[in-house]
């Protein structure tokens, strides 16, 4: 279909040779003639190019065929006309329309919208006539599989503006149905009876035959799983004078097959059965008994446990309902593990017996670990100690099969090695022929392969390739290495002792970029794509390069495919290099999304949220999120003594609305909007909160980010317990933030570290509250850090984060009488405090898991910190230590320690609350689920003269 498709195409190409065919000529003005501006302005920047150049047919065909590859375009023509002694280049371009609505009629019920899936056309892409003829045949197939016969479809287009409506009209002659289900050979009423019901459900319906296939290879299934062995199911077909179908299920029935055993202590029923059933699935006819004794025996030896006795009853007889059935008695004594007494190698000459010893026991299994006799890793061995000698230049080694002497007792057992060294062979020399001495020295320092080094001929190969690759990254983007598979690689000497690599490349020229077409959006505008191409016109192209531009459009989350392919232009250039364009093909995901998730936090209580996504809003990679959380707490350790009594049973909410802006006004900062209203529970207040916030951020390079936030606030605090925070507050500040990111992956991380410092400044000049009787007007500084590092399957993480905050309305405060206001303890009141709200906690990340949130946040041993006007200065610090261990993919489980505490007026970071405990986490794309339970190294008393609690269960989505 493609290949007819450019065919048709090419047809309408226009070649006018009479200028180009004598002399190349100087093209002074391109004309495009397009039905479709949006489409056609990519192509007029590309063949405007050629304006002050001399050109040929080769290339203004190069031109047009990579245009060409654009899907969007029906047809395209050119010629050139010489007028008042300029030349005139005019192209005709004609796309194609998109599809805004696929419609059917049929003088049948039919299920339409399934077979739309299959078809290649779709709403919103482009139309290709062609197009048509596969969509008739997929059409009449999927029909016809579902019983529908004489089928005659026709299509209708109708235009409007740039699109199309593509009508489908279905006429169905007659359907197929299936008349009648016979079920032969089948014994058992009951079971005759339950799959009769099974079929009924076909008959009188139209034919489908891929759902009544799929119907017996269930009923096939079935049998096994009731342990029906050895049967199997037949399906015939007729049909009647009216062309009615009539099938017939034979089943040949095996016997109904059970298991008993009796004696196992070390392995399980199911451990036993499992292969045994496997068998007998796999197999012919039944299996004989000592078939089954091989595979008891086996499955023990695998479990390092020799010398099982077995013995096996059969009783044969009929069922109630006429079925055979097969008992097997199987009696079993247990054997015993075999302590390996002693592993001989014999033949070694150049290499150490304790060598050899350490590199048996670094690919041990469990049980050959611990000097016991595994028969599975003594016989796949001889293969890993024959590559451990290729790698050390060995080439001609070979280890023979392994010889096992087990005792008559199977108390020990003594392996013995067979090993034919022959020589090692080293590296002699290394030629690298058909480059220049620059590429050369690259070349050589970059290899693992070293004069006077064994050849590592397990390795070489990947080697060679990472080589190729890096000549290919200097530049050379079509270099070949011309020798990779001849013999002429590795030139052996006469005693085979000693080899020169000999690496012939054939460098060509160095590749530089002409052209970039784009194609395959339909949505999505050029330039979302075209700003993630760091490629500019005579760029020099490698493949890391495509390979980075690949993963920054992969990055957008706008496409489920993407494909970059170079072209190579046939043009001839005075410089030294080969001209290429580049094709870009995408296929578009659905760009909105929703998320309805009911859920339980420790923090939050159960909760439930729904949230809407839009992430190409004008087809320009804006993003809308609209979000709505409930949330019940069901802890009220969160909240003081005053308020559990109260107020303990209120709601909290959040409705988020974000707007995402990237390459803000074509310049390099991602813009960003976040408008909140919140109702939030805290220790002495619940408070309505009103958050709108703009923020500019940017990355410098792969590490470095930066942002600047502005951010406008009301909260209004009530249920308070003190009357402090009965209040209203205007908070107006700023944000900005800088971090330095060389961790390896944000959601799984295993190496690297992470640096961050963020600092928020409140004052009235940035519409902060300032009245008679309150000030708003603060600093706020927080560092977090973390540190990674990976050891095998362990990682040890590590976080220490800090944060100091300072209230700069320090003026005394005075009442109407002009006397000087005087707090509760006694000291002075200033005209502003830092609000309750801003005030640090140690909660969310900076948790110290093993506490509650009433426990963490004491100053002293008896005021909470929301409870204190902070005048003057408020810390924090937080500590973690975590190793953990990868299990597999999705889990990891480890050990931590955490510390923390917050300060007013002083910092004591040595004086801080302390816990272990255990965290296990399951993975996720977008994060981990944790599961941490931590204790409390030290329990104080409460005022109450109780003890704090041991320790506590925490439930939390991310980690650091």
């Amino acid at each position: 279909m493609e290949i007819l498709k450019n065919i048709l195409i090419f047809s309408y190409l226009l070649y006018s040779t009479s200028l180009l065919a004598m002399n190349p000529v100087v093209i002074n003005y391109v004309n495009i003639d397009c039905n479709n501006d949006e489409i056609c302005n990519g192509f007029k920047s590309m063949t405007e190019t050629l304006i002050g150049k001399e050109v040929t047919q080769n290339l203004i065909k190069n031109k047009i065929d990579f245009i060409l590859n654009d899907n969007r375009i029906s047809r395209m023509s050119f010629k050139i006309i010489k007028r008042d002694k300029k030349n005139y280049l005019y192209l005709k371009v004609t796309t194609k329309y998109k599809i805004s609505k696929i419609e059917h009629e049929s003088n049948k019920k039919i299920p339409f919208d399934n077979i739309l899936s299959y078809l290649p056309v779709k709403e919103g892409e482009y139309f290709d006539q062609l197009d048509l003829v596969e969509c008739k045949n997929i059409i009449k197939k999927q029909l016809n599989d579902k019983g529908y016969g004489e089928i005659k479809i026709t299509f209708k287009l109708e235009k409007e503006k740039e699109a199309i409506e593509l009508k489908v009209f279905v006429y169905i002659g007659k359907t197929i149905k299936l008349k009648t289900v016979k079920i032969s050979n089948l014994k058992g009423e009951d079971l005759y009876q339950q799959y009769r019901m099974k079929f009924n459900r076909f008959i009188d319906e139209s034919w489908d035959i891929v759902r009544f296939k799929v119907a017996t290879d269930e009923l096939s299934q079935d049998l096994l799983k009731k342990g029906y062995f050895f049967s199997n199911v037949k399906t015939k077909y007729t049909s009647n004078e009216n062309d009615e179908v009539i099938s017939n299920i034979i089943i040949h029935h095996g016997p109904r097959v059970n298991f008993s055993f009796l004696g196992q202590h070390i392995l399980d029923r199911s451990e036993l059965i499992q292969p045994i059933l496997l068998k007998m699935k796999n197999a012919i006819d039944f299996i004989s008994n000592n078939d089954i004794k091989t595979i008891i025996d086996t499955t023990y030896k695998a479990k390092g446990l020799y010398g099982t006795e077995i013995d096996i009853r059969v009783q044969n007889g009929l069922l109630q309902n006429n079925i055979n059935y097969k008992n097997y008695y199987i009696k079993i004594k247990e054997g015993r593990k075999v302590h390996v007494s002693e592993i001989v190698y014999r033949g070694n000459i150049q290499k150490r017996l304790g060598e050899l010893k350490d590199f048996y026991y670094s690919k041990a299994t469990t049980l050959a670990l611990r000097d016991y006799l595994d028969e599975s890793y003594i016989s796949e061995f001889p293969k890993l100690l024959k590559q451990y000698y290729l790698e050390n230049g060995f080439v001609s080694a070979e280890v023979l099969k392994p010889s096992v002497q087990i005792d008559p007792q199977l108390k020990t057992a003594k392996i013995i090695l067979k090993i034919i060294e022959r020589q090692q062979v080293l590296i002699e020399k290394i030629e690298v022929l058909g480059v220049n001495v620059e590429i050369e020295t690259l070349i050589k320092n970059t290899m693992k392969s070293q004069k006077g080094k064994p050849l590592n001929i397990v390795t070489l190969a990947q080697e060679l390739d990472d080589v190729l690759k890096l000549v290919r990254n200097q530049g050379y983007f079509y270099a070949q290495l011309l020798n990779i598979n001849n013999s002429s690689l590795v030139q052996y000497n006469g005693s085979r002792n000693r080899a020169v690599l000999k690496l012939v490349f054939n460098l060509k020229q160095k590749t530089v970029l002409e052209d970039v077409l784009i194609t395959g959006n339909v949505k999505t505008k050029n330039e979302v794509i075209r700003r993630e191409i760091s490629l500019v016109k005579n760029e020099i192209i490698t493949p890391e390069k495509l390979k980075n531009i690949k993963s920054k459009i992969s990055s957008l989350g706008l496409f489920s495919l993407i494909r970059i392919s170079p072209y190579l232009l046939d043009i001839k250039t005075s410089r030294n290099e080969y001209r290429t364009n580049i094709l870009i093909q995408v296929r578009e995901k659905e760009f909105g999304n929703g998320e309805f998730a009911p859920g339980y936090r420790t923090d939050l209580g159960a909760k439930i949220s729904v949230s809407i996504n839009y992430n190409n809003t004008l087809g320009l990679h804006h993003t809308n999120t609209l979000k709505l959380q409930i949330n019940q707490r069901l802890d009220s350790s969160t909240i003081d003594e005053t308020r559990k009594k109260n107020y303990n049973k209120e709601l909290e909410y959040l409705l988020k609305w974000n707007y995402n802006w990237p390459y803000f006004l074509k310049s390099n900062f991602d813009f960003d909007f976040t408008s909140t209203v919140q109702r939030r529970r805290y220790h002495g207040f619940d408070a309505d909160i009103l958050r709108v916030g703009p923020k500019l951020s940017r990355s410098f390079g792969e590490y470095v980010s930066t942002s600047l936030k502005y951010q406008f606030e009301t909260v209004s605090q009530f249920n308070a317990t003190a009357e402090k925070d009965s209040d209203y507050f205007r908070i107006g500040s700023i944000a900005p933030s800088f971090s330095i990111d060389f961790r390896d992956n944000v959601v799984n991380t295993r190496k690297g570290s992470f640096f961050g410092v963020s600092m928020e400044i409140a004052t009235p000049g940035l519409q902060s509250l300032r009245d008679e009787d309150l000030e708003v007007n603060y600093i706020k500084l927080i560092s977090r850090n973390k540190f990674y590092y990976s050891m095998g399957n362990w990682t040890f993480a590590l976080s220490l984060a800090a944060g100091v905050e300072q209230n700069n309305a320090t003026n005394l405060k005075y009442d109407s009488a002009g006397a000087q206001v005087i707090n509760e303890d006694g000291s002075a009141s200033t005209i502003g405090f830092i609000p309750s709200i801003k005030v640090f906690r140690m909660d969310g990340i900076d948790t110290v898991r093993g506490y509650s949130d009433s426990e963490i946040n004491l100053i002293g041993n008896s005021s909470d910190i929301g409870e204190i006007i902070i005048q003057d200065k408020a810390y924090f610090f937080n500590f973690k230590f975590e190793p953990r261990y990868l299990v597999t993919d999705f889990f990891i489980w480890g050990l931590f320690f955490d510390a923390g505490r917050v300060f007013v007026d002083h910092f004591k970071p040595l004086d801080l609350r302390t816990s272990v405990g255990l965290t296990m986490k399951l993975l996720t794309p977008v994060g981990s689920l944790d599961f941490d339970f931590g204790i409390k190294l030290k329990r104080n008393i409460k005022p109450d003269r109780d003890r704090e609690s041991f320790g506590r269960f925490h439930l939390s989505i991310g980690y650091f």
